[in-house]
């Protein structure tokens, strides 16, 4: 199996978001349905 040197591992990515300023917005649709987006 070859691995991709190109893929970030999740603590990379988690570091790159933690550089910068990150919030979540989550809403409800009536039926209960939930959407959420991240915001850098």
């Amino acid at each position: 199996m070859v691995i991709n040197k190109n893929k970030f591992d999740f603590s990379f990515v988690e570091g790159k978001i933690r550089s910068k300023t990150f919030g979540i917005l989550t809403t409800l649709e009536e039926e209960g349905i939930p959407h959420t987006t991240g915001i850098l």
